[in-house]
C-alpha cells in the first residue's frame, strides 16, 4: 500500500543532502537513470497490492442439482431452462445455497428435469455447487460459498494487518541498513512469498501467506520512494512524487489486464510475482543514497557515488579529492545553523507528549487522522467494488485505477490556485456527491453508474493526494514525523475495513456507495475545521 510512505523525511538529513547536491552533483543522466531504475519496482507496488481482488475475488454461482445433472462441477449448464423450478429464486436471480427438496433422484439431462419431483414449499441447503464461467479463484479452489463466503472479504483483511504490522519496522531497517538494500531486499522477499502462494494447498496455508507477504515485504514502496525523493534535488521531488503516483496507478491498471487475461488465480500469481527474481540485478546496478551514506557517516563510500554522478553528468572535476570532498562537506554542515542539533533531537520525543496537552494539537490530529482514515476507505474501497460493477468487471477495474492520472495531474494545479483546506473539503464533498448519485442512478443504465462511480474515484484521489501534502506542511517540524505516523497508521485502518463493504453489497448492492458517500460527507464537513496555513 502506498499508505505508509512518510512524507516528511528527516528536513536536516534533506538540507544537508540539498546543499552537497548542488554543491558537487546537479541533476542529469546519473539521476534520471537510477530514477527510472526506482521507478520500475515501484509500478509493482500497484500490481501487488490489489491482486487479492482477483486471486480472492467472488464468483457467481448456484446450487448443483444431482437430481438432474450429470457430471454437475464440469459440464453442467449455469442457467438450464427448467431451474426455476428446482431452485428458489430472489431478485429474477437464483439463490446460491438452497434449493427445492427432492423426493428422489431423477438423473434426467439437462435439456429436462420434472418439477414435479421437488416439492417447492420445502428449502434444503445445497452440497455443491456450479460457478456461472469458467475463472478460478480461492472461492471455487477451497469451496468458500454460502456460510464461508465472508472468508474472501476477510483476505483483503489480513493483507492490510501486515502492512500495519510492517509500518514500525520498514522504517527503521530503511533507515539502519541502507535504502538500497532494504529496497530490494523488501522487493524480492514479495515476489517470493508471492510466487509461494500461489502453491497454496488450504485458506489457512493461504491467508497465512497473504499475511506474510505485507508483513515482512510491505515497506519496499515506503523505501523506495523515499529512496527516489533523496535521489533528486529539491526542485525536481513535486514531480518525481507525481510520477510515482501515476506509475503505482498504472500497475493497477496492469494487474487488472493480466487479470482479465489469466482467469486462473494460481497462474496470475505466478505471472504477476515471478518477474521479481530478475531484479537481483539491482544489487549492481543501483548505487546508495548519497544522502543516506552522508547521515551515517559513510564519507567514502558518498564521495565514491559523488565521482559516479559527476562521471555520468560529465561534470567531472579531476582537482575533486576525499580529503577536499570531505572539508567542502564539514563546511557545508558548519554553515547550515538550521541543520538540527543533537539537543533539538533529543527534545523530539519529550515533545511528543505536547501534543496531548495543546488543545490546538490534540485538534489537528484528531481531524487529519479521521479524514486520512475516510480517504483511504473509500479510496481502496472503490477500487474493490469496482469489479462488482454491471459490465465487464476487468474493464470497470482498468479504468477505475487509470483515472487516478488526471487527478494527480489536475491536484497539482489546483494547489496552485487554491487554499489546502477549500481543495480538501470540496474534493471530498464532490466525491460524496457523485457516490449518492451513482446510488439513485438506475443500474441498468451501466455506462451512466460506471461515470459517476469514476467521478467518485476521481474526487477522492485528489482528496488522497492533497492530504498528504498538507499534513505536513500543519504539523509542527519536531512532531511532523510522530503526527504523520499517526495518521498513516489510521490510513491503514481504514484499508483494512475497505474489504469489508463486499460484503455489505452482498445485503443491497448500492450499500457500499450509500456508506462512501456519507463518510466522504462527514469528513468533507470535519476537514472545514483544519486551520489554513497562514492561521496555523
Amino acid at each position: 500500500a502506498k499508505d505508509d510512505v512518510d512524507g516528511s523525511g528527516s528536513n536536516q538529513q534533506h538540507v544537508l543532502c540539498d546543499k552537497i547536491l548542488n554543491e558537487f552533483g546537479h541533476f542529469g543522466k546519473y539521476q534520471l537513470c537510477q530514477f527510472i531504475l526506482i521507478c520500475i519496482p515501484l509500478t509493482f507496488a500497484g500490481v501487488f497490492s490489489l491482486q487479492y481482488v482477483f486471486t480472492a475475488g467472488y464468483l457467481n454461482y448456484r446450487c448443483a442439482l444431482p437430481e438432474c445433472e450429470e457430471n454437475t462441477v464440469h459440464r453442467a449448464v449455469y442457467f438450464p431452462n427448467w431451474l426455476n423450478e428446482t431452485v428458489p429464486f430472489h431478485n429474477d436471480k437464483p439463490e446460491h445455497c438452497y434449493k427445492f427438496d427432492s423426493s428422489k433422484s431423477v438423473n434426467i439431462s439437462n435439456d429436462f428435469c420434472p418439477h414435479y419431483e421437488f416439492n417447492r414449499s420445502s428449502i434444503v441447503p445445497c452440497k455443491q455447487f456450479i460457478y456461472e464461467n469458467n475463472d478460478r479463484t480461492i472461492q471455487n479452489e477451497f469451496n468458500l460459498t454460502c456460510r464461508d463466503q465472508w472468508k474472501l472479504a476477510f483476505v483483503g483483511t489480513v493483507n492490510s494487518f501486515g502492512f500495519l504490522f510492517t509500518m514500525p519496522f520498514a522504517g527503521y531497517f530503511s533507515d539502519k541498513y541502507g535504502r538500497k538494500v532494504m529496497f530490494i531486499t523488501f522487493f524480492l522477499i514479495a515476489g517470493v512469498i508471492g510466487f509461494l502462494r500461489s502453491f497454496s494447498m488450504s485458506y489457512e496455508m493461504f491467508l497465512m501467506l497473504e499475511f506474510l507477504e505485507p508483513a515482512l515485504s510491505g515497506g519496499f514502496f515506503a523505501t523506495g520512494f523515499i529512496f527516489a525523493m533523496e535521489l533528486l534535488g529539491h526542485k525536481q521531488r513535486a514531480i518525481g512524487s507525481a510520477i510515482i503516483n501515476i506509475l503505482y496507478a498504472v500497475g493497477t491498471a496492469i494487474l487488472g489486464l493480466c487479470a482479465s487475461k489469466f482467469r486462473d488465480w494460481r497462474l496470475l500469481s505466478q505471472i504477476i510475482f515471478a518477474p521479481t527474481i530478475v531484479f537481483v540485478s539491482y544489487y549492481w546496478l543501483l548505487n546508495e543514497s548519497i544522502c543516506w551514506l552522508l547521515s551515517h557517516g559513510k564519507y567514502e563510500r558518498a564521495f565514491d557515488v559523488m565521482k559516479d554522478i559527476q562521471k555520468v553528468n560529465e561534470t567531472e572535476d579531476s582537482k575533486l579529492t576525499y580529503e577536499r570532498f570531505k572539508d567542502q562537506l564539514n563546511a557545508v554542515k558548519n554553515n547550515r545553523k538550521d541543520y538540527g542539533t543533537a539537543e533539538q533531537l533529543r527534545r523530539t520525543n519529550s515533545s511528543f507528549l505536547k501534543i496531548f496537552r495543546t488543545r490546538l494539537l490534540v485538534n489537528q490530529l484528531f481531524y487529519f487522522s479521521f479524514c486520512w482514515m475516510a480517504i483511504t476507505f473509500i479510496y481502496y474501497g472503490l477500487g474493490m467494488n469496482s469489479v462488482r460493477m454491471g459490465g465487464d468487471k476487468y474493464f470497470n477495474f482498468i479504468l477505475v485505477a487509470l483515472i487516478e492520472i488526471p487527478a494527480i495531474l489536475i491536484m497539482c494545479t489546483i494547489l496552485q490556485r487554491f487554499e489546502r483546506r477549500t481543495c480538501l473539503s470540496g474534493s471530498l464533498l464532490l466525491s460524496s456527491a457523485t457516490s449518492f448519485v451513482a446510488v439513485i442512478v438506475p443500474s441498468d443504465i451501466e455506462w451512466i453508474n460506471l461515470s459517476f462511480f469514476l467521478l467518485s474515484k476521481f474526487m477522492i484521489s485528489i482528496s488522497y493526494a492533497i492530504i498528504q501534502i498538507y499534513a505536513v506542511e500543519m504539523f509542527p517540524t519536531l512532531l511532523r514525523h510522530k503526527m504523520q505516523s499517526v495518521c498513516s497508521m489510521f490510513g491503514t485502518i481504514g484499508i483494512m475495513l475497505a474489504p469489508q463493504t463486499l460484503l455489505l453489497g452482498m445485503v443491497w448492492t448500492p450499500l457500499p456507495l450509500l456508506l462512501f458517500g456519507g463518510i466522504a460527507l462527514l469528513a468533507g464537513l470535519l476537514s472545514l475545521q483544519l486551520p489554513e496555513i497562514e492561521e496555523n
